[in-house]
């Protein structure tokens, strides 16, 4: 992925406690990618380590391109490195991608960001929303489902002063994840869409899911909304102390009620505190009427 921006490499160094390990006449950075092949004139690069490749053996492609950065695991460096690129050795460069992300947050503090997870339809959730918030705002979210340590953090990477809102997606499948991007992201609004039984190789038991998404509501600045028909989602709802409002078919402030198909089309009262709606849709499925209940309480709060 890459994010265009400008980037000081004083503040680079000082949100990721990097160690500059070269002298550089380098002051700043017009890209950040962890992708040799989208490098261009002037980026940043990250040398992120996956299961299938190794960013470090990119490295001096990277700079052959026009890197003028690089952020490399400390274990990784290499004195024969371009003396015209900044090298900033870390001790796990995910981690400082991740710090990197927090620090652009921490400059747009005052953006409203929607935080959605559970087990399924956090896409078609997140979409909703961002399609519902673009009728009066310039929305930032993330593209596809990029909704891991990598993708999330690479979506704030391109918060800039355009923006006047923010909705992403957080996906989990080990003990952690969640707790991680909600640190990262800060949410002013959470959204918990279900709690299903997927992802238990990583995460055990239906308990540990619950465990695992509930660890979002321990970040939620403002307002957690939440699908009231799920009980599982609910008994987190209830320990929350702040603003909540709860969404569903069968519960919830925000509800669907009347829904009948017709003519390949969904439709459907949408009962809101104040007044009520009639709504068609031709997102097919229970679960997408779900996604549109979250997105209608978004807006009402």
């Amino acid at each position: 992925m890459r994010q265009t921006g400008n980037w000081k490499l004083t503040e680079v160094l000082e949100s990721i406690k990097g160690n500059l390990v070269k002298n550089t006449t380098v002051h700043s950075f017009s890209g950040i990618t962890d992708d040799s092949r989208s490098v261009q004139a002037n980026d940043l690069f990250i040398a992120l380590k996956g299961s299938r490749y190794d960013g470090h053996n990119f490295i001096p492609e990277a700079i052959k391109k026009g890197a003028r950065g690089v952020i490399l695991n400390k274990k990784q460096y290499n004195s024969n490195l371009s003396q015209d690129a900044a090298i900033i050795a870390v001790n796990n460069t995910l981690e400082a991608l991740g710090k990197l992300a927090f620090f652009q947050r921490q400059k747009y503090s005052y953006l409203p960001l929607i935080g959605v997870t559970g087990s399924n339809g956090k896409t078609t959730t997140k979409e909703a929303i961002a399609h519902l918030l673009t009728q009066h705002f310039a929305v930032l979210k993330n593209e596809a489902n990029y909704n891991n340590q990598i993708g999330l953090p690479f979506t704030l990477l391109g918060l800039n002063n355009s923006y006047q809102a923010v909705c992403i997606e957080m996906g989990t499948n080990s003990k952690g994840e969640i707790a991680l991007l909600s640190s990262i992201a800060q949410p002013n609004i959470g959204i918990i869409t279900n709690i299903q039984p997927v992802h238990l190789l990583g995460l055990n038991s239906l308990e540990g899911i619950q465990k695992e998404k509930g660890a979002l509501l321990n970040y939620i600045k403002d307002c957690f909304i939440y699908n009231q028909d799920d009980p599982l989602v609910s008994e987190l709802a209830r320990d929350f102390n702040k603003e909540k409002m709860g969404f569903g078919i069968k519960k919830g402030e925000v509800r669907a009620k009347n829904i009948f198909l017709k003519n390949n089309t969904i439709h459907f009262t949408l009962v809101l505190p104040e007044t009520t709606l009639s709504i068609q849709t031709q997102l097919l499925g229970k679960h997408q009427i779900y996604a549109l209940l979250a997105a209608a309480a978004v807006g009402v709060y």
